[in-house]
C-alpha cells in the first residue's frame, strides 16, 4: 500500500484491506473516508463492513461516503465537510 500525502490533514491511498489496517493504525491516522459504492466491484473490493470493524478494534474511525463518479451530491459534500 502506498500511503500519498496531500496535505498535513489528508492522505489517499488505493483500496486498502485488512492486512493495511495495521500500517495505517502505526502511521498514526485517526479515520479512513471510504469513497467507494459497495457494489462497485464486488469481485475484489473488500467487506466495508469488516473493514470497519477492524478499524475500530485499532481506534480508527472509518467513515463511508458512497461516491458514484460524475454524480457527487450535497449530501456527499456535507458529509464529508463534517
Amino acid at each position: 500500500m502506498q500511503i500519498n500525502k496531500i496535505n498535513d490533514n489528508y492522505s489517499s491511498t488505493g483500496q486498502i484491506d485488512n492486512e493495511d489496517l495495521n500500517q495505517i493504525h502505526e502511521s498514526g491516522f485517526k479515520t479512513i473516508m471510504c469513497f467507494r459504492p459497495t457494489s462497485e466491484d464486488k469481485e475484489n473490493q473488500p467487506d466495508q463492513s469488516l473493514l470497519k470493524m477492524e478499524a475500530h478494534k485499532k481506534g480508527i474511525k472509518f467513515i463511508s461516503i458512497p461516491i458514484t463518479p460524475g454524480n457527487i451530491t450535497e449530501e456527499n459534500i456535507q458529509t464529508f465537510a463534517q
